[in-house]
């Protein structure tokens, strides 16, 4: 507990510091400093005081604090709220924000406030949807009447009440679906989001509310508050659109089309009357030409557009990216398409799990990323490891990326963004992508060693996985079976198996009539031990490979080399870090074998390329069998 109350402590007073300094341009060093601080003091809650964070009362009063901590300063990370400010009295002056672009003559007498003086883009409609715009209006009241900031002030509140709300309401679905509570303090309590809902109040604020009615929607509480929690996020950022076919799909899994229907009909009219006060005709046209920004001019931070158009200007010598950013966001929707229609929705994980990878595709694929669209994923992070170490890197390496504004490359910083959420992608990709090359392994094994197969039933001994046997197994149809051991329950492959105890196999002399022993032996603490064992048991022959060396520097290598692809499989139950490896040149092996009585038939190299993989075929001196015992279903004989 002590060490949870430390890590608090510096957390908050980190951000009280990021308060203090603004956040501004001109203390942007000192801001990253105490932002980093912020976010090394979450991780260490998080990875080593969940229980700590599990307390509700800790958990959202903490987020409450730190919020209250933030919301005296004015960043100037972002000029959004004088936009925000100026939608909202508009239309307290009766104006739709849609009906003219800020510089359009009609609004002239608008024009010599700091509102439009400070704000970007005035020669574009706006592009913030109804829900936003509602939102916006408490702070066209307020700066009628006291100006600016007060109006800042309004709007920061204004969505700071309804992310609370959204805060809570993720709390509440959390626990309904039975996970701990704490993992919404990698939300609640993550830096990125402090300061850019509490600090520069983005609408974020508003489309947490809606996503935390989604996720207590999903976690049982009803299809219709799901589904007005999907209208309502919509229309304060338009991007969780994006979720409403797995959305669709999932509802219409568990309820039906009828019921689904029903159950998004409430919600359908609260959109409408939401959104009616705004229609009008030049409406889709104006919002297209203000999106097009997004695609065609703006960019920031952009990891696969800056990589596709620097080489299209190496080839070319042109400027690619009125092109590019179209053609990036037509791939995007043929992606997306693709999750709508065929990712597995079989619990409500795989839904959190999808919309993560939508919000995840749409950001590499985007010409734009600023900070505050990360806040997009992590609010579904709570619910779901997936990607989850990719998203919080992203959510701290998003921060530097505001030192482009005084001079530090603007390349370098979204190289560093985009190349950690590659390695951190790829990290947790790599148990599926370490198991395809066991796979591919086994495969190539199974290849070399299938000739030197004798008998039809065989003992893959040290089998881990069993991807080997899986393809030795039946190799001629209905004329081989296949065995595994192993010194724990590695396997997951369809084939019988025993644990032992790495010393005695409990199987008759000669039961089998081959045993493969693939790269096993340098791993066990008496090999030659083990290679008795298993000439004791095979009436024919064994198979041994090893990976052998001639100099020390290649020993040296292989041992690098299998700590690395041996870490991590059999959730660890196979990491050999910190256990000896026992390689021998293939001298030292054909001795070993001779000396416990093996008879090697043949011994060689089986590749030319790569670490010396060695194949030594042994076949035991005959032996009078031991007298037989009964036996089920085929399987060795048991001691």
């Amino acid at each position: 507990m002590h060490g949870a109350l430390v890590s608090a402590l510096v957390l908050w007073a980190a951000v009280a510091g990021l308060a203090v300094l603004g956040p501004s341009r001109d203390l942007l060093v000192q801001g990253l400093v105490a932002y980093t601080a912020a976010f090394l003091a979450l991780l260490h809650l998080w990875r080593s005081h969940r229980e700590f964070l599990d307390d509700p009362r800790i958990l959202l009063g903490g987020a409450l604090l730190l919020r209250l901590t933030l919301f005296p300063a004015l960043p100037d990370l972002s000029d959004d709220l004088y936009r925000y400010v100026w939608d909202g009295w508009l239309l307290f002056q009766g104006i739709s924000p849609y009906r003219w672009i800020p510089a359009d003559p009609a609004l002239a007498h608008l024009h010599d406030s700091v509102l439009f003086r400070e704000m970007n883009s005035p020669g574009y409609y706006s592009i913030y949807p109804p829900f936003s715009q509602l939102a916006f209006f408490p702070a066209g009241i307020v700066h009628t009447w006291v100006g600016w900031p007060g109006s800042a002030y309004a709007i920061k509140g204004t969505f700071l009440l309804l992310e609370g709300g959204g805060v809570v309401l993720m709390y509440r679905a959390l626990r309904l679906l039975g996970h701990a509570p704490g993992a919404l303090a990698l939300y609640a309590w993550n830096p990125l989001v402090l300061v850019t809902v509490a600090g520069t109040g983005h609408t974020e604020g508003g489309l947490a509310l809606g996503l935390g009615l989604v996720a207590l929607g999903v976690a049982g509480a009803g299809a219709r508050i799901g589904w007005l929690g999907l209208v309502a996020a919509t229309l304060s950022k338009g991007i969780p659109l994006l979720l409403a076919p797995l959305f669709l799909r999932l509802q219409h899994r568990g309820h039906g089309i009828r019921k689904m229907l029903r159950a998004a009909l409430p919600a359908a009219v609260v959109g409408i009357l939401l959104t009616a006060p705004f229609l009008s005709r030049d409406l889709p046209a104006a919002l297209l030409a203000s999106a097009d920004l997004y695609v065609r001019l703006f960019e920031f931070n952009a990891g696969l557009y800056f990589v596709l158009k620097e080489a299209l200007f190496r080839a070319t010598g042109e400027d690619w990216g009125n092109v590019l950013g179209p053609a990036l966001r037509w791939g995007f929707l043929l992606a997306a398409l693709g999750v709508w229609l065929r990712w597995p929705l079989r619990s409500t994980g795989d839904w959190f799990r999808g919309s993560l990878l939508l919000f995840s595709l749409y950001l590499v694929t985007a010409t734009t990323v600023h900070p505050w669209y990360l806040t997009w994923g992590l609010l579904l992070l709570p619910f779901t490891p997936f990607l989850r170490a990719a998203w919080l890197w992203a959510s701290w390496a998003a921060f530097p990326t505001y030192l482009a504004y005084v001079g530090v490359s603007h390349q370098a910083l979204t190289a560093a963004f985009w190349s950690g959420v590659a390695f951190f992608t790829m990290w947790e990709a790599l148990p599926g992508l370490k198991d395809f090359a066991l796979r591919m392994a086994g495969a190539r094994k199974a290849r070399q060693l299938k000739r030197q197969l004798r008998g039809t039933r065989l003992l893959d001994l040290g089998a881990g996985e069993g991807y080997l046997a899986a393809r030795l197994d039946g190799v001629k149809e209905g004329t081989r079976k296949v065995f595994l051991a192993d010194l724990g329950p590695y396997f997951r492959v369809p084939l019988g198996g025993i644990v032992y105890d790495g010393h005695h196999l409990p199987l008759r002399d000669r039961s089998v009539d081959t045993v493969v022993l693939s790269l096993v032996l340098h791993h066990c603490e008496d090999p030659a031990s083990v290679l008795r064992e298993s000439l004791r048991v095979a009436r024919k022959r064994v198979l041994v490979t090893e990976s052998t060396f001639r100099h020390t520097w290649e020993r040296r290598i292989l041992e690098v080399l299998d700590r690395t692809a041996n870490r991590g499989r059999a959730e660890g139950g196979m990491d050999t870090a910190g256990a000896p490896l026992r390689f021998r040149t293939v001298k030292e092996w054909e001795e070993m074998i001779e000396a416990v009585g093996g008879r090697i038939v043949t011994s060689r190299r089986l590749n030319r390329i790569g670490h010396r993989h060695h194949l030594f075929v042994v076949e035991p001196f005959q032996r009078e069998p031991s007298a037989r015992l009964g036996r089920a279903s085929g399987a060795p004989e048991t001691a």
